[in-house]
């Protein structure tokens, strides 16, 4: 681990699972089963939560996040994998924490909405590898539909 104290405050922060990677954008799967008692079978989509420069704070809750946080309250097999991302601006240590902030952020955002807190895997990558058309976009979490347990290969993509 080259960020010892980092990945300490990280998992403080979290009080959860937390997976570490390197700098590169994680290609998963983009959709998962998911039901919840009140609709029928449907697709859930990876969700983008974007956020302003240099910021934690979410800019709105979309109801895509609730929808997955009803998918994964449904089974207790269901989790949700959470990928923190920076813009490539910033150092690399000042990225990797902004991005565990903001992934911090969402994983207390799906708690309050009911989903355990076990079964929320942070991946914090800071900025990407592969830069996206905008900065903006950069700026975000992904948060993605899984099943317990979650495997390393879920998480590198």
């Amino acid at each position: 681990m080259r960020y010892p104290f980092l990945a300490s405050m990280l998992a403080l922060l979290t009080s959860g699972a937390v997976a570490y990677a390197n700098d590169t954008d994680p290609t998963a799967p983009a959709t998962a089963p998911a039901t919840t008692m009140n609709e029928p079978t449907t697709k859930i989509e990876k969700v983008d939560l974007f956020f302003d420069t240099n910021s934690a704070t979410l800019k709105q809750d979309d109801p895509e996040l609730t929808k997955l946080a009803n998918w994964a309250k449904c089974d207790s097999r269901n989790a949700i994998i959470l990928e923190g991302h920076a813009d490539r601006r910033g150092t690399r240590a000042h990225n990797l924490t902004l991005s565990g902030e903001r992934a911090a952020t969402v994983r207390q955002k799906l708690i309050d909405k009911g989903v355990p807190s076990s079964r929320i895997v942070v991946s914090v990558y800071g900025k990407l590898g592969n830069p996206r058309p905008t900065l903006a976009q950069e700026r975000r979490v992904t948060a993605r539909a899984a099943s317990t347990p979650v495997t390393p290969e879920e998480l590198s993509g």
